[in-house]
């Protein structure tokens, strides 16, 4: 898609939201003159659950207020064997939390689906093809797998837990010395190529979904839309297009590649 047909659509977008809600079909099909891939590219931003500046907002901004609702936390329970400590992060693709292995004394990053979708028979799968992505994967850039299961009705994965920060934390310090740029860059590809590697392409890539460490090292994370690359298949070996189909958005709009935008 050309930068021309984007300003084009944020254009259409920004002038049939002006319109009265009842309205606003209407306006879409006059303004795109019969261009009906038009008209549905727009219609996909008007669906939205709330107008963003989708095209010129990092989608973190807007999206942080709406993934972190006031609701009650795991923290002092147990999901199987783990005993959960605190929150450490929540997203559209589930939450994360400190937790406690008895069985290996020591503590893990505990990934669990939201009680709210933790039924839903797509995020399941969902949440199952993240755990075989990252767990068939072995390499110092990626984040490494412990466990995976079910507990008390919650899905889980257990990771390592890391001593660090994201990438867009040491971004949002200040533009990166050329050297330390060069050094991340290497090793989020290397991370990247092994997954490529093993047939598997991560499709969020992105500055929240990278962790570096204290001792410089990059891990990366969340694989949770991820898919087995050259192939119309997921990663759980479901049958073809069961989680992923035509015209459906994965991944978060600013930072997607050219081609899959």
């Amino acid at each position: 898609m050309t930068s021309d047909r984007w300003r084009r659509i944020e254009a259409l977008y920004h002038e049939v939201l002006a319109h009265p809600l009842h309205e606003r079909a209407g306006a879409l099909a006059t303004a795109c003159a019969g261009d009906s891939a038009l008209q549905a590219e727009v219609q996909s931003l008007l669906d939205q659950p709330e107008p963003v500046g989708l095209l010129g907002t990092p989608v973190v901004k807007v999206a942080v207020p709406v993934a972190a609702p006031a609701k009650a936390t795991l923290t002092g329970q147990r999901v199987g064997v783990f005993e959960v400590r605190g929150l450490l992060g929540a997203g559209g693709m589930g939450e994360v939390y400190r937790a406690w292995d008895p069985r290996l004394a020591r503590e893990v990053a505990l990934k669990v689906l939201p009680g709210d979708v933790a039924d839903n028979p797509t995020r399941r799968r969902r949440f199952l093809e993240e755990a075989r992505a990252i767990g068939s994967l072995n390499h110092p850039n990626i984040v490494a797998v412990f466990d995976v299961g079910i507990g008390e009705g919650i899905p889980f994965i257990a990771t390592e837990l890391l001593d660090g920060r994201q990438l867009q934390d040491e971004m949002d310090v200040g533009v990166l010395p050329i050297r330390r740029l060069l050094d991340l860059a290497v090793q989020i590809a290397a991370g990247l190529r092994a997954a490529h590697d093993a047939g598997i392409a991560h499709r969020d890539l992105k500055p929240q979904n990278v962790m570096v460490t204290r001792d410089g090292r990059v891990k990366i994370l969340d694989f949770g839309l991820a898919k087995a690359s050259g192939v119309d298949r997921d990663v759980t070996g479901g049958q073809p297009g069961t989680l992923t189909a035509p015209g459906i958005v994965q991944g978060t709009p600013n930072y997607m590649s050219p081609e899959q935008a």
